[in-house]
C-alpha cells in the first residue's frame, strides 16, 4: 500500500518521536522540488542522494535514488517520486530512516 504525502508531511513524520510510526517497508507517494544539486552525491552508505525542498526551503529532505536518472535533474526540477522507509549501513552501523525511491518521474 501506497500512501498519499507531501514533502513537508513525511518531512514532520520523521522528525517526530518515533518517526511517526512510520516503519521500515512503508511507501509513500510524494510530488517535490529537487533543490541543492551543489551537495547531491554518493553519501557513506554507498548510495546517491538528492535533496527535495521542504518547508519553503528552510529543510530538506534526503532521497537515495538512481545516480544515472539524477544526471537529467537540475535545481528546480519538478518529480513525483514512490519512495520507500529502509535502513542503510554506514561504518558497520545498520539505522532505519532512510528513504529509497522505488519509482521517480519528472514532472514537465
Amino acid at each position: 500500500m501506497v500512501t498519499a504525502t507531501s514533502v513537508d508531511e513525511l518531512l514532520d513524520k520523521l522528525n517526530s518521536a518515533q518517526m511517526g510510526g512510520i516503519k521500515i517497508g512503508d511507501q509513500f507517494r510524494l510530488t517535490g522540488e529537487l533543490f541543492m544539486s551543489d551537495l547531491w552525491m554518493t553519501g557513506a552508505s554507498g548510495e546517491y542522494n538528492v535533496l527535495l525542498k521542504a518547508h519553503g526551503g528552510a529543510d530538506d529532505l534526503s532521497v537515495f535514488v538512481d545516480k544515472s536518472d539524477a544526471a537529467r535533474w537540475q535545481d528546480g526540477t519538478q518529480v513525483q517520486m514512490i519512495v520507500e522507509m529502509g535502513e542503510a549501513t554506514i561504518n558497520g552501523e545498520t539505522t532505519a530512516g532512510w528513504l529509497r525511491a522505488l519509482s521517480v518521474e519528472t514532472i514537465p
